[in-house]
């Protein structure tokens, strides 16, 4: 049996069982906790450490019971606290259908259907709710806080400029309600995307618009018998009744296959059975540089999943979220470049944008690949300002249907306090020397001179920008794509700003094609690669040393619960995006515009 290639190069190595007998074979995957993109956690060879599922793992699990070399009769579903991205879920979504092409029954079992469950089911043949379970549909609800006024009325005052008229970025802060401009950007970007979303919904149920969304109006809190009503499941199970049922359906005697979960690490050692002295001599092989290379031709998945910074990634803090540094990108791309065992790339990215610097200096590294090598490019949630800058860098941009892209423009700004400071009688007395030394200052508004110093540079930036995109997408309308749009991922085919419509699995799979790679006879790495135990120990201890009291804590964590984990998500990237202005006055960077709960 072959494993398919993004499983048993990502880190999935398991293997399905063959039922000696005639019997049906049953698989099963579990869907719990939330999805990651990739596995971050350090390389230590003496110990497996327990990790969420990476999207990998799902599609190394799905595309094994999708495998017409095995015994496979249905696919057993179960949903449990699943959390994921809408373009998660979509790529999920194709490798379902996929199982289904191979004959096989594709069962869905949970206690609870929300959105994301609802859309996992969508692909599904038979939809199996929980008795006395529950159903929640929705349409989709945003919020906006505008804290001009707010931040006006504690003495703060927002100063900002951006080139783009539909940028939007900091218009939350800078304004007291949307431009024009934005309200139309992001109105048309939430069409788009809330289209995609009902029509799987009601493609997947065989329902018709109207009849969806009157399903939405009587199923925002329903349960399970309103829930077959309204054709959104297919019927009501206690749990232990799921197996006669499924005996009513394959035969008393069916197989159960569970082996499509990760099996656990290879390099686990049991020390139980090790003198001390071999017992530390294995230990100290975790320190040891572990083989992160290819030694075999390969194809390198270069992740850029976060704020886009200058300097190393981080994995971020309590506010900030994770970044990705250009030093660590860069420090990669090298790698690749003089590796003759790696044929090609693909760009995976998930990101809002950042430092203008730091992407541009990202693009130059992956055209510096692209002269040896081909790189293509692959669009999770996001690539957004300074992430589509990199994006353009790719021969070939893959987008899910929900995929947000664009927003091709530039902000810079500052914040100043000075009518803070004189409310509470906080005196500060600024010195400066030379001209500019006072341009950032945080108790002083721009003069017009600076203000104009400001835009010119930020003019070259967008132009930049716009040269970028124009190189990287011949043929491109800049008129009708710059200036901060966003588009959802099948409208940005139809632009020009995009190839196809494909996740992950299918930019790997056609570039093998391209390549000419024989399946199971390449390897896909991750890159930059997980840290080994000595560099996580190094972050850990060279770290400053820090005391968080009590309070902060419980009083951070109220936060987070009121407003939500989603709503956490967004306060944490718009802390990222504050702290990057102060280290680099100019960015490529939208807002994360858009959640399912």
């Amino acid at each position: 049996m072959t494993i398919p290639r993004l499983a048993a190069t990502l880190g999935l190595s398991a293997a399905i069982t063959t039922a000696a007998s005639a019997a049906s074979t049953i698989a099963y995957i579990k869907l719990d906790g939330p999805v990651i993109e990739r596995d971050t956690t350090p390389i230590i060879p003496f110990a497996s450490i327990e990790k969420d599922k990476t999207l990998a793992d799902i599609m190394g699990e799905l595309a094994l019971a999708a495998d017409p070399s095995e015994n496979i009769d249905a696919l057993v579903i179960r949903i449990s606290d699943f959390a994921a991205s809408r373009t998660q879920i979509e790529e999920i979504g194709v490798a379902i259908e996929r199982v289904r092409e191979q004959d096989r029954t594709v069962h869905v079992f949970t206690e609870i259907y929300t959105p994301a469950s609802f859309l996992i089911a969508a692909h599904a043949d038979d939809v199996i709710i929980q008795s006395g379970g529950g159903a929640m549909l929705a349409g989709f609800h945003t919020e906006e806080m505008y804290l001009a006024d707010a931040l006006h009325a504690v003495g703060i005052h927002a100063e900002f400029v951006q080139i783009g008229d539909f940028k939007g970025a900091m218009e939350t802060i800078a304004n007291s309600g949307p431009s024009p401009e934005w309200d139309a950007n992001f109105s048309a970007l939430l069409d788009g995307l809330y289209e995609e979303y009902a029509n799987t919904l009601a493609e997947g149920r065989n329902l018709s618009r109207a009849e969806l969304e009157y399903a939405m109006s009587e199923s925002f809190i329903a349960n399970a018998d309103t829930a077959m009503r309204l054709k959104l499941i297919d019927r009501e199970l206690d749990r232990p009744d799921l197996e006669s049922y499924l005996e009513d359906e394959y035969g008393d005697d069916f197989v159960w296959d569970n082996d499509l979960s990760p099996s656990k690490a290879e390099n686990e050692v049991d020390y139980s059975q090790m003198s001390f002295f071999e017992a530390f001599a294995s230990m100290m092989e975790a320190f040891a540089p572990p083989v992160l290379g290819p030694v075999r031709d390969s194809i390198a998945v270069v992740y850029i999943d976060g704020a886009i910074v200058d300097g190393e990634s981080s994995s971020g803090g309590l506010m900030s979220s994770s970044s990705v540094g250009s030093t660590t990108i860069r420090k990669a791309l090298l790698d690749i470049e003089s590796d003759n065992r790696i044929k090609g790339v693909v760009v995976r990215i998930d990101s809002p944008g950042g430092s203008a610097i730091a992407s541009e200096s990202i693009w130059l590294g992956l055209r510096r690949v692209a002269e040896h090598k081909p790189v293509w490019v692959s669009v999770g949630s996001m690539a957004a300002s300074g992430g589509y800058y990199i994006a353009v860098a790719g021969d070939k941009v893959y987008v899910n249907p929900s995929s947000i892209v664009g927003s091709i423009g530039v902000i810079s700004g500052k914040l100043s306090m000075k009518g803070l400071f004189d409310k509470i009688h906080l005196n500060v007395v600024s010195r400066s020397r030379g001209k500019g030394g006072d341009m950032f200052s945080m108790t002083q508004s721009w003069t017009p001179e600076q203000r104009d110093t400001i835009r010119a540079r930020m003019t070259e930036v967008y132009d930049l920008f716009t040269k970028r995109v124009s190189q990287g997408r011949k043929g491109i309308d800049i008129s009708r794509t710059a200036e901060g749009r966003l588009f959802e991922g099948r409208r940005a085919i139809t632009l020009n700003m995009a190839d196809e419509i494909g996740g992950i699995e299918d930019a790997i799979t056609d570039l093998a094609s391209e390549l000419s790679l024989v399946e199971g006879r390449y390897d896909i790495l991750q890159y930059p690669p997980r840290p080994t135990l000595e560099e996580m120990l190094n972050q850990i201890l060279g770290a400053s040393a820090s005391v968080r009291s009590p309070l902060v804590s419980e009083t951070v964590e109220l936060i987070r619960a009121a407003i939500g984990e989603n709503g956490w998500n967004a306060v944490r990237q718009g802390v990222t995006t504050s702290l990057q202005l102060q280290r680099d006055p100019i960015l490529l960077a939208a807002p994360k515009v858009f959640w399912i709960k």
